[in-house]
């Protein structure tokens, strides 16, 4: 892509125009709240990092092959992704600023911190584990029933 000199304006119309160009495919945001099980939760969370980045990065960039970012994020933490979403519009001409709210945002930053490889595990919401001895006290008590 050439350099770019619009104002801001002319960046907030080409991104508007760029984002609708990519968004032909079913790009519905994932809703993670309507999920009933963890894993489910997880692989939503998942599936909106990856639409996050499609929607605003993935027109110019790829994680290791045209205009990587893999190298230029490697070792980034989450505060430093989110100021560099910050920044975005003033670290190249071309490059527009991001416009994500911020659920889209957060999900941004989890996807660059997979690739800048700080992402931590997934956290899932707490759920009720029993031991061996407490799972065989209760079928135990099923069969008595």
């Amino acid at each position: 892509m050439p350099p770019w000199y619009g104002d801001e304006s002319e960046n907030a119309a080409l991104t508007q125009y760029l984002l609708s160009e990519g968004a032909r495919a079913d790009l519905t945001w994932p809703a993670a709240e309507a999920a009933a099980d963890s894993a489910t939760q997880v692989a939503v969370a998942t599936a909106a990092a990856e639409l996050s980045f499609r929607i605003s990065c993935s027109l110019c960039h790829t994680p290791d092959g045209f205009r990587p970012l893999r190298e230029s994020l490697a070792g980034m933490e989450v505060e430093e992704l989110d100021e560099f979403l910050e920044e975005a519009g003033d670290i190249a001409d071309e490059m527009p600023a991001y416009y994500g709210d911020e659920k889209k945002r957060g999900a941004l930053v989890a996807y660059l911190s997979e690739i800048a490889g700080t992402a931590g595990p997934e956290v899932a919401p707490e759920t009720e584990t029993k031991t061996e001895t407490e799972a065989e006290t209760d079928a135990e008590t099923e069969r008595s029933e």
